[in-house]
């Protein structure tokens, strides 16, 4: 007889239990206490980190906030997503970020630009560094 495949569903479900056990382990709480503070029952916990039913996203957050993970951390360790898909989260928010703090230079640099000639020049002087220095660090980040 052919040996059965294993089914995507049971292999996520394997792998949901073991990072649950490991997380309550690693958090030194109780199931009950764990339970309680998600917002389930026990026995749903424990069908959870059994593997015997697969974990509704929408009970994440929580957990995340009661293991002391964050959120995306909590899914990459579930299987939710990739290290590749995280890595596109960031870049996106890294550049949205940039083009908020982009506009926001501008505006001050406006704004600098209304004020009396002499402090005009001191804070323009002090605007330049902190740009020069924002672009000094852009290009050390790692992404």
């Amino acid at each position: 007889m052919p040996k059965r495949a294993v089914d995507p569903t049971d292999e996520q479900r394997q792998r949901q239990a073991v990072v649950l056990v490991g997380l309550c382990k690693r958090s030194g709480l109780t199931m009950t206490q764990v339970a309680a503070s998600i917002g389930i029952s026990t026995g749903q916990l424990c069908r959870y980190e059994t593997g015997h039913t697969i974990l509704t996203v929408s009970y994440l957050p929580r957990m995340a906030e009661t293991y002391g993970v964050s959120l995306s951390r909590l899914s990459q360790e579930l299987g939710l997503v990739t290290e590749e898909d995280e890595r596109v989260r960031r870049r996106r928010i890294l550049e949205r970020n940039t083009r908020s703090f982009l506009g926001s230079l501008d505006e001050v640099e406006e704004q600098i630009a209304q004020l009396p000639a002499d402090e005009a020049e001191r804070l323009m002087a002090v605007f330049k560094e902190l740009v020069a220095l924002s672009h000094s660090r852009k290009s050390t980040t790692p992404v």
